[in-house]
């Protein structure tokens, strides 16, 4: 079986990145090859603090420089054990919800940046989202469709990451890592451009899923504690299925690559969705997409440097 290197995870400031799958894949890895107590000197113990959300970006970058500087291990190509992989996504997601909400700078900052983006998307000619919500409101069958759609949507996360690890396992670490920067790279925007959504601050708008209480959504107009309901920009939900159609597409495109491009009908739906049921802007697709990008530009840096 032929193997890959790659660095040896460094006692550096980034042990903070709390479930990062960087991370994950060098703690087995180092398990593996030293054979100690995996539950000794736990780098991902859930009692650690996360650092301030502005230290993420250089966080990362520091993190990557370190790797270039430490010695290098030869690890065989396999995925990595799942009674590690699935504790550290579970708490990671949690904490990536809990670090979400506790960022949140409330009104009157969200609403005076997406009043902002409403300015914008005028100039721009894409402000789309009033009739495209008001076309929905005579159609109850779309309104539960787009409804249902919006709500499960992210559960077809774990769903790429199981078939992934199972079927795909070569390609798996990657791939979960690009999902994992994205979500940590999404934190600073939250802090930096709280934004309310346009159910909330778009005249006119109708958040008929409250309305009919699609799965619990009424609750979803309701602050409460672990909750950022001001964080539109970017849009998580097209940045999660954007992630998914990435994941398909490039683990599919050499076998089938016809196939694998219906890959992407996935986010092209779920943009959709979160403009008629009034959750995101346009400009909020735009920077969820492109953090998706980011994070495959920033995994690819870090990999390249760390096997050369």
């Amino acid at each position: 079986m032929r193997a890959r290197t790659v660095r040896a995870w460094p006692g550096s400031p980034t042990g903070c990145l709390v479930g990062t799958a960087l991370a994950a894949d060098l703690w087995t890895a180092s398990v593996e090859l030293t054979g100690l107590d995996p539950s000794a000197d736990n780098p991902f113990h859930t009692n650690l603090i996360p650092p301030p959300v502005c230290a993420f970006p250089s966080c990362a970058f520091h993190f990557a420089r370190t790797l270039s500087r430490m010695p290098l291990l030869a690890v065989r190509r396999e995925r990595p054990l799942w009674y590690f992989e699935v504790p550290l996504l579970i708490a990671g997601y949690f904490l990536f919800g809990l670090i979400r909400a506790a960022v949140d700078r409330g009104d009157p900052a969200a609403t005076d940046n997406a009043l902002r983006v409403q300015r914008l998307e005028r100039f721009l000619h894409i402000a789309i989202e009033y009739p495209l919500n008001q076309a929905m409101l005579d159609h109850p069958v779309a309104i539960h469709a787009t409804g249902y759609f919006y709500r499960l949507s992210i559960l077809a996360v774990p769903v790429v990451l199981i078939w992934l690890y199972l079927t795909r396992p070569a390609r798996y670490g990657r791939l979960r890592t690009v999902l994992v920067v994205t979500m940590l790279l999404d934190l600073p925007f939250v802090w930096l451009y709280p934004e309310a959504p346009p159910r909330f601050a778009l005249a006119g708008i109708v958040d008929y899923m409250a309305t009919y209480d699609i799965l619990f959504s009424a609750e979803s107009r309701i602050p409460r504690p672990g909750v950022n309901l001001l964080a539109a920009m970017p849009s998580m939900h097209v940045a999660w299925t954007t992630w998914c159609g990435y994941a398909v597409w490039s683990a599919l495109r050499e076998r089938a690559p016809r196939l694998s491009l219906f890959a992407w009908v996935f986010p092209l739906l779920t943009a959709l969705v979160v403009l008629v049921t009034g959750h995101h802007y346009v400009v909020d697709i735009v920077a969820g997409v492109t953090l998706v990008g980011v994070s495959i530009g920033l995994t690819t840096l870090v990999r390249k440097r760390t096997s050369a």
